[in-house]
């Protein structure tokens, strides 16, 4: 319930641009990092100029705690949020206790007068990697994902910004990084860093960041000229003389002009930011769809590849008639965006018939349950929102002019509907016609083709990187990239690779500290060959693993 009342609130703040334009914390599609960033450039901004930039810092002490509820109630009535919400968020904030927990000793409740109640963040450290490595046999593909999603956060947060910082204080990450690989891969600490990084599939820190950079700032591209972020952007890009003082934007361009080149993909295209467009009603009860009054449609999208060549098929039924409909998409397109054109093409058709005062309502059928979502239950949009707001101006003007409603409903998809069936055959006979396109006046681009482009690009750069170095090849040679995932725990991945280095042999240790005596008991030098192939202590495991190894074999052939 908090959640669906912080939703229609600040859809209502949003639509009504109560905030200020350069408030950016504790907002969608707005990030802490756009103020980091702003506050950078114009710093930088100043030193180019050889100015003086003043910044004023403040930070209110216990701001939650010290929050007047009674004024907030009063503020958020003079704002126009009233009515049921409004009881709703007074009953909410209203008789809060709370009490303290001291070494499992519980004090007693009393109530809380002023302040919000606010969640709780669990520190974190690489001590969680440790932890959980010591549960039991983890697998290594979940330790990786522990270290990206938790620890790997942590340090690539606002990266964008501080990328142009002193290269000796960004090395100090990468003994971060070969910790938290070596514990998760159960090599030693002082393996070479590349190669922990190959074998764990995870990006040199440099190449993670520029990844960030570019789409940070492919984001900041979809931003409305309001704001004052993307003016620095758009003031940048028609400089062409090079400043003394290398700043994040600068940086962050260039990185995008590379991807372009490589991968053609532009963040000058990215679709623009979602809009406010106020509470959405939502899809009324399904009625006798076959009235002489209603027009009937079902809409279906086709994708070759996601992305790839699509298409948008539809049938409408009005006045005992079918339309079929369809249109190539894109060459590069998604199923999401085939759906939601597939529904525009319903509604350009109903806007196109002449005498619309035999219409009452439309009904469209679609498969696409998050293209239902996002035109009638305000879903986030992510990707295609200049499509999606097309659609949604044109519902507002095909009601407010014409006063037909316009309904949503939900149908199976491949379950023998039959109008289903045959916008399905449309949109794929539009997906092949999308293959003939020869070129497309302009593609717009998604937050998706940003993130695939720069993935290829900082991939591409890692591999080159790879091929032109010969470290660690030692430890690499006789293992491909990612094939720990396939070992069935942690332990047996550990084992298997302080062979392969032969990291707790003797003859190893002997080159980190020549106190060592480098021979096996039996007298040789214990090496991975000796170890493996000759040691006379353990010629009985031996030949019992040769004995198990060939047996199975046998079965397996027979």
């Amino acid at each position: 319930m908090e959640r669906i009342i912080t939703t229609r609130v600040e859809c209502y703040v949003e639509s009504e641009n109560i905030l200020d334009i350069e408030q950016e914390g504790f907002r969608h599609f707005r990030s802490t990092t756009n103020a980091l960033l702003n506050l950078t450039q114009s710093i930088l901004d100043g030193f180019n100029l050889d100015n003086f930039t003043l910044a004023v810092l403040i930070d209110f002490e216990k701001a939650y705690d010290s929050v007047w509820r009674e004024g907030l109630l009063v503020k958020l009535h003079q704002y126009g949020i009233k009515g049921k919400i409004w009881k709703w968020i007074q009953a909410f904030l209203n008789e809060r206790y709370s009490r303290c927990i001291v070494n499992k000793h519980e004090g007693q409740w009393c109530r809380t007068e002023t302040g919000l109640p606010q969640g709780k963040k669990a520190g974190k450290s690489l001590g969680i990697l440790r932890e959980i490595k010591g549960i039991g046999n983890i697998k290594t593909k979940f330790l990786i994902q522990v270290y990206n999603s938790i620890i790997g956060s942590i340090f690539l947060y606002a990266s964008c910004i501080w990328q142009t910082g002193k290269e000796e204080h960004l090395k100090k990450l990468n003994a971060i990084q070969r910790k938290g690989l070596s514990i998760c891969l159960g090599v030693s600490a002082t393996a070479s860093l590349e190669v922990l990084q190959v074998m764990a599939g995870v990006l040199p820190l440099d190449l993670r960041r520029e990844e960030m950079a570019i789409r940070d700032i492919a984001r900041l591209n979809s931003y409305s000229t309001k704001i004052p972020i993307r003016n620095k952007i758009d003031e940048w890009k028609n400089k062409e003389t090079v400043d003394k003082f290398i700043s994040p934007l600068v940086l962050m361009l260039q990185q995008a002009k590379n991807m372009k080149e490589e991968t053609d993909i532009s963040v000058d295209d990215i679709e623009p930011e979602y809009q406010f467009q106020g509470l959405q009603a939502s899809k009324s009860p399904p009625e006798y769809w076959l009235s002489p009054s209603t027009v009937v449609a079902f809409t279906d999208g086709s994708c070759q590849s996601n992305p790839g060549p699509c298409g948008a098929g539809a049938i409408v039924i009005f006045n005992n008639k079918e339309i079929e409909l369809k249109q190539p998409v894109s060459k590069r397109g998604s199923i999401l965006l085939a759906e939601l054109v597939a529904i525009k093409l319903v509604l350009d058709y109903v806007s196109r018939i002449e005498n619309k005062t035999l219409i009452e309502e439309v009904k469209i059928f679609s498969d696409s349950q998050t293209a239902i979502g996002i035109l009638t239950l305000n879903w986030k949009i992510e990707n295609n929102r200049s499509t999606s707001h097309e659609i949604i101006s044109l519902i507002k003007c095909i009601q407010k002019h014409h006063g037909i409603k316009i309904n949503f409903d939900w149908t199976p998809g491949h379950a023998d509907v039959r109008g289903n069936e045959i916008a399905d055959k449309l949109a794929k006979e539009a997906a092949k016609e999308a293959n003939q396109i020869q070129k497309e006046a302009h593609i717009t681009v998604t937050k998706q083709d940003i993130k695939t482009a720069a993935r290829i690009l900082v991939n591409k750069k890692w591999q080159h990187r790879w091929d032109n170095s010969d470290t660690g090849r030692l430890l690499s040679s006789d293992c491909q990239q990612k094939s720990t995932f396939d070992y069935p725990d942690h332990k047996t991945a550990k084992i298997i690779r302080n062979l392969r280095s032969g990291y707790y042999l003797k003859n190893y240790q002997n080159k980190i500290n020549q106190n060592i005596d480098p021979k096996c008991e039996c007298g040789q030098l214990e090496t991975v060959e000796h170890y493996l192939l000759f040691c006379e202590n353990y010629e009985e495991a031996r030949q019992k693993l040769i004995h198990e190894i060939y047996y199975q074999h046998r079965i397996v052939a027979y």
